[in-house]
């Protein structure tokens, strides 16, 4: 299978099993003071990035439902919303349970599970 994909509502299926929608362009140009060059744009000039991307899938052999997600092109698998913030389990103090849900970086999705405190991992 070499490529799977998360239905929203019937869970991680093969690729197959999909219909590829095109990248998510946002919200369609308002109609007012729309000219032909400005559609054509919107329609049909894509970003084609090497990398991570949102896109529009139909799952067509399933629910038939349409939903976004996020595939890297370069590997052609599909990864987490790098909108999402990076969860820190980082305690100065070892009884300091607190998760700190700081996203320094909004495209890294990794999750760090450093201990502060060496002595910890005996």
């Amino acid at each position: 299978m070499a490529l799977t994909i998360t239905c929203p509502v019937c869970g991680k299926r093969n690729g197959y099993e999909f219909r590829y929608g095109g990248e998510d362009k946002g919200p369609r140009p308002e109609e007012e003071d729309l000219t032909p060059q400005s559609w054509c744009e919107y329609v049909h000039m894509n970003k084609c990035v090497a990398g991570v991307q949102k896109e529009w899938w139909f799952h067509r052999d399933g629910c038939g439902s349409w939903f976004t997600i996020h595939r890297d092109t370069t590997t052609n698998l599909e990864v987490a919303n790098p909108q999402e913030p990076t969860i820190n389990l980082e305690a100065a103090n070892p009884q300091d349970t607190t998760i700190n849900l700081e996203a320094a970086n909004p495209q890294d999705t990794a999750i760090n599970l450093e201990a502060a405190n060496p002595e910890a991992d005996r």
